[in-house]
């Protein structure tokens, strides 16, 4: 259903996500909720953002979008998702933060929307990942509330052109 894609860097490798990751991508979505700097999330918010995130929520995400993972040997230290010209949800492990895992799932993600000819790409934001992502170019679009399961939650919508302005 989606082209498959891999990078590899000597520390790192990225691919297309399967079936078969859903169980460690979850592992690595809850652990850096569990280790979230933020703590500004409310004990609903953190609950709803828990149980969209269970083996069998994101084994539904595989069937409705592209997941990339990076690799660090076997264990999976990063994972980003994309729904239409849309990132769903970037997560690296908390123990890996600031080694240039979110980057390079960023770019992965970026380039496999070029090759799907997007000329943009969106994504909404957590108020802490607002700046990483105005560093890759992304513009603040406009402040909205996202509901997981009922809760809300305040986020920034934010926008990149992927159309390279050389003429």
């Amino acid at each position: 259903k989606f082209a498959h894609m891999q990078t590899h860097t000597s520390t790192y490798h990225i691919r297309t996500a399967t079936l078969a990751d859903a169980d460690r991508i979850s592992q690595l979505i809850l652990y850096s909720i569990d280790r979230l700097e933020d703590k500004s999330y409310t004990p609903d918010q953190l609950h709803a953002w828990r149980a969209i995130s269970s083996p069998e929520g994101i084994r539904k995400n595989l069937q409705e979008r592209i997941l990339f993972c990076a690799f660090e040997g076997e264990t999976i230290v990063g994972t980003i998702g994309l729904i239409g010209h849309e990132i769903a949800g970037l997560y690296v492990s908390p123990d890996k933060k600031k080694s240039g895992i979110g980057g390079m799932l960023t770019a992965q993600t970026e380039a496999y929307a070029r090759s799907q000819q997007m000329g943009e790409i969106t994504l909404t934001a957590i108020p802490s990942a607002v700046p990483f992502y105005q560093k890759k170019g992304y513009k603040i679009v406009k402040d909205v509330i996202t509901l997981l399961l009922g809760v809300e939650y305040p986020e920034k919508v934010m926008v990149k052109s992927l159309v390279s302005n050389v003429s």
